[in-house]
């Protein structure tokens, strides 16, 4: 018998990529890690792989493209919660596998603002401070230490 073969134009993927993971590095940095979408559902060569990440607090977007299975983002704010979207690409972009991830904690990276220090008494201080700013707390401020000095004075 005859034997006939075609090659049938590309298409973009019908299925996302398979198996999405966030693993964390650090309290600010992280490796997203996929699969490919099943061999059947490619419907075409994978040009590359983009991954869209959005930090929820600013509403900051993101936008990395890479023709490896994983990518590995810097610079994350600890705490903050993450939503990351990857799609293949052949001749456009193929369904989206969504993922979110909160960043772990790390200890904050500002101070305690408007201090104030008053005496009450001979040997009582009455002391006040609010928070650092929110986007520093880097996590839930649990305590506050207070150390007091000793200063003699002459």
């Amino acid at each position: 018998g005859a034997h006939i073969s075609a090659i049938t134009n590309q298409d973009v993927p019908t299925s996302p990529p398979q198996n999405v993971s966030a693993s964390f590095i650090s309290s600010s940095s992280i490796i997203v890690q996929w699969s490919p979408p099943p061999k059947d559902k490619q419907n075409g060569v994978i040009k590359y792989y983009s991954v869209l990440m959005e930090e929820l607090f600013s509403n900051t977007t993101f936008n990395y493209n890479t023709t490896d299975l994983y990518i590995t983002i810097e610079d994350l704010h600890p705490f903050y919660v993450y939503e990351f979207n990857v799609v293949a690409v052949t001749i456009g972009d193929g369904p989206i596998a969504a993922d979110m991830f909160q960043m772990p904690e790390d200890v904050p990276s500002g101070v305690p603002q408007d201090v104030v220090a008053s005496p009450l008494d001979s040997r009582t201080l009455s002391i006040s401070w609010s928070a650092p700013e929110i986007h520093l707390h880097n996590g839930i401020i649990r305590i506050y230490r207070i150390t007091v000095t000793d200063v003699e004075s002459d």
